[in-house]
């Protein structure tokens, strides 16, 4: 069981390490063999069969692509390397999956779209085309690439999956109108994503405009789940089960 490093883990490193603690435990109880290990830690005496990998470091993503055919790794080094924003929102505009338009007339969401260390300001809101440049010009100089898209008015879904079982959660986050929409399409699209980048273990979010269309807005590899940590964790668990 491989943890993130804080540093991806922006006010979330206590909730990742619990949903990667509780899928450790149910195959401990299960009978298998479990180690924790830090992601700064690892090291080429950390072998083992199956990898849980939470990791995003360049060098633990060397080390599991390092390991041989036959070793189980979730989620893959090769999916993490294919996840980046700029690279899952082509991917998606390429396969005709619902994203927030480039341009439109309720202000704009910038988004770094680096695969190094996460920071608070990685995503910001501008009001107007003005201040949009003036962050795309910020972040460009200290080195991100950048992801621009407009703003889409609606409701806020989040959604959590794990692919190859029949778990799949979405919640509304905050108070406000429910819009009703077809959960079984957004998950249908979140997992032509998924499938493509080689993604089991994923979550996003989305906006639900008024007509009951969405967009999808952030697709993220391994989330913490905290809204439904026991039964995603059954359900990653059960992901190992299904090899033996």
């Amino acid at each position: 069981m491989i943890q993130r490093a804080a540093c991806f883990s922006p006010g979330s490193v206590e909730k990742d390490w619990a949903i990667l603690y509780a899928v450790g435990e149910r195959l401990r109880a299960n009978g298998e063999e479990v180690r924790y290990v830090p992601e700064s830690l690892l090291s080429e005496d950390d072998q083992a069969d199956v990898f849980l990998s939470m990791g995003r470091l360049p060098k633990t993503l060397d080390f599991l692509q390092r390991q041989p055919y036959n070793t189980l790794v979730i989620n893959t080094a090769e999916s993490i390397l294919h996840s980046s924003r700029i690279a899952l929102d082509t991917l998606m505009r390429e396969r005709n999956i619902p994203v927030a338009p480039r341009e439109g007339n309720c202000g704009y969401w910038i988004k770094r779209s680096d695969m190094g260390m996460h920071k608070m300001d990685d995503v910001v809101f501008a009001e107007d085309e003005a201040t949009c440049m003036d962050y795309v010009s910020r972040m460009r100089r200290q080195g991100s690439e950048v992801l621009v898209t407009a703003h889409v008015q609606g409701a806020h879904v989040k959604f959590y999956r794990v692919r190859g079982t029949g778990f799949f959660f979405s919640l509304f986050p905050e108070p406000g109108p429910h819009i009703p929409f077809d959960m079984s399409a957004l998950q249908r699209d979140a997992d032509i994503v998924a499938s493509a980048i080689g993604m089991q273990v994923y979550g996003g979010d989305c906006i639900v405009r008024d007509d009951g269309s969405y967009v999808i807005i952030d697709f993220n590899d391994w989330p913490s789940f905290a809204s439904c940590r026991n039964e995603a964790a059954e359900a990653i668990a059960s992901l190992v089960c299904q090899t033996e």
